[in-house]
């Protein structure tokens, strides 16, 4: 689900709220099949937000990221992966809450090679397909 669809469902979802009860069931009708033709299932649209009680938000289960575009997913090989762009990925990563201490080590990590002038193309990708699959880009 692209961030226009996922907007676009968010407003759906806004939608339910209304009082012409025949606005609330279509809103609901067009969501449920938005997200039945993304391919995805409810749990993986809806995350948990930062604030989850107790700081139990695991980044653990993010599928599959298809590093050599295997799959044909155009996002991730048209992603800009300038210095600038991946530095500004890197940063939106880091001011999630949700993420684990280990995925946060390594963004810090991607920081570090990145300020050192040594991230190479393979990381970059898997940087943005990482953002791409967290919904921050």
């Amino acid at each position: 689900m692209d961030r226009a669809q996922r907007e676009h469902l968010i407003e759906l979802l806004r939608g339910l709220g209304a009082d012409d009860p025949a606005a609330v069931y279509n809103n609901a009708r067009e969501a449920a099949a938005l997200v039945e033709a993304s391919g995805l299932e409810w749990w993986e649209i809806i995350r948990p937000s930062d604030t989850v009680k107790g700081g139990f938000a695991p980044d653990f289960d993010h599928g599959d990221i298809d590093l050599d575009d295997e799959g044909g997913d155009s996002a991730i090989a048209l992603a800009d992966t300038a210095d600038e762009s991946v530095g500004q990925t890197l940063e939106r990563l880091l001011r999630l809450g949700s993420l684990s201490a280990e995925t946060r080590a390594d963004v810090e990590g991607f920081v570090a090679d990145l300020n050192a002038g040594s991230l190479d193309e393979q990381d970059r990708r898997y940087i943005q397909a990482l953002a791409i699959r967290l919904g921050i880009l």
